[in-house]
């Protein structure tokens, strides 16, 4: 039987006490955030996610529209509610113990990937960042990926290393599911096929490499294609996940965008969707489905892109900024605000101003390194997904949750 090295003992002990720590903090910021002006006072997504849940808990699975968000947190949180009759309490206990589970995860990504003082690190770095426990305890889906992301990028190893042709298929599964919580992944995917060109040929020869990124692809959209359909079915209208895409991008890129939240120009921060659907059929003259609805909004956004660069280009410039800054960038409740009235998450030390220095770093260090490279082609391609759109603190969790390995 094979025994452990004293390194891999060490590292295992390790492992079990970051994550108690992990859970002992968890506990105790749900036991202060419970019992603070904060609770049950929903912010505006959390409330959506909350009516929705409660819309499908109580039976209705298919709706009558197509998806304007993406689905699978509405519909997790749906299931939540219907076993634990709606118990916030239980709800975030069950969220902060797929934090735990995230942190496992993290772990090993970074010692499968690298080694075993790279996977023990990069739990610790997660284990003392605030921001993973702040959103584990709200009804927003951001927390959500990561462990998909994850589990994603171990079946992809697993797939590489092993040569095994069933963890493709794994990994294509967890890639569709993280798509289903928020679309941006899949500006992941053209990178990921040519990493897999570039590296995996080399192991398996071109043609078996496109074998296995047809594999991928296929799978990812068979785990899409029950919503693509659904969507077809209630609308009669082609709409791949959902349709607030374009609105999204027209939010970040206007004359009057912050980039840094949900402005729309002329109805300020008290607009909602069907605001969107009279300006859009009103500019157009006709009634719009929903994904000619978005369709219009990427063509404003699109437009002021390419007619103003003058003020394009600054407000890139100014997303790029705020999603390197260590500041959290909220756009539904004062973060920083929160993290001085509940204190727990005050004491904990690692923010972005350690976590992007620290994925630099690492990067110098193992530059000829494939998997670093992988992990870099995640990390920029997600971050080129937010700046397209707005930033904010959530939107980048999936990068730094990179960015700790």
């Amino acid at each position: 039987m094979f025994e452990k090295s004293p390194e891999e003992r060490r590292a295992d002990w390790l492992v079990v006490g970051f994550l108690i720590v992990g859970f002992v903090l968890r506990i105790l910021y749900h036991l202060q955030y419970s019992s603070s002006i904060f609770w049950e006072d929903l912010t505006i997504d959390e409330q959506l996610h909350y009516a929705w849940a409660l819309y499908i808990s109580k039976g209705n699975l298919i709706g009558d529209s197509a998806f304007f968000r993406a689905p699978l947190y509405p519909y997790f949180l749906a299931l939540l509610f219907k076993l634990f009759a709606a118990n916030l309490h239980a709800v975030f206990v069950i969220q902060h113990l797929i934090g735990i589970v995230t942190g496992w995860l993290i772990y090993r990504v970074g010692r499968d990937m690298f080694s075993y003082t790279t996977g023990v690190l990069a739990l610790m770095l997660y284990v003392l960042a605030p921001t993973f426990i702040y959103f584990e305890e709200t009804l927003l889906l951001d927390f959500l990926i990561l462990p998909l992301n994850l589990t994603a990028f171990l079946f992809l190893h697993k797939a590489v290393t092993n040569r095994s042709n069933y963890a493709w298929v794994f990994c294509g599964i967890f890639l569709g599911l993280s798509t289903l919580t928020r679309p941006n992944i899949l500006i992941f995917m053209p990178f990921l096929a040519v990493w897999i060109l570039i590296y995996v040929s080399k192991q398996i020869g071109l043609k078996k490499a496109l074998i296995r990124i047809i594999i991928l692809a296929a799978t990812v959209s068979i785990v899409i294609m029950p919503i693509t359909l659904r969507n077809y079915i209630v609308s009669n209208k082609f709409a791949l996940i959902a349709t607030q895409g374009g609105i999204n991008f027209y939010l970040g890129n206007n004359r009057d965008a912050t980039g840094l939240s949900a402005y729309m120009p002329t109805l300020g921060f008290a607009w909602d969707y069907e605001d969107c659907v009279q300006i859009a059929e009103k500019a157009e003259g006709k009634k719009l489905s929903p994904s000619e609805v978005s369709g219009y909004w990427y063509k404003q956004g699109l437009k002021f892109v390419l007619d103003e660069p003058e003020l394009f280009v600054p407000l890139f410039l100014k997303k790029l900024y705020h999603l390197l800054n260590n500041h959290e960038v909220s756009n539904n409740r004062s973060i920083p605000y929160v993290y001085k009235t509940v204190w727990a998450l005050s004491l904990l030390p690692i923010g972005v101003w350690f976590l992007f220095p620290f994925t630099i770093l690492g990067a110098i260090s193992r530059r000829r390194d494939p998997w670093l490279k992988l992990l870099l082609l995640f990390i920029v391609s997600y971050s080129f997904s937010l700046l397209l759109f707005f930033v904010n603190s959530r939107f980048r969790l999936p990068i730094l949750a990179a960015s700790t390995i």
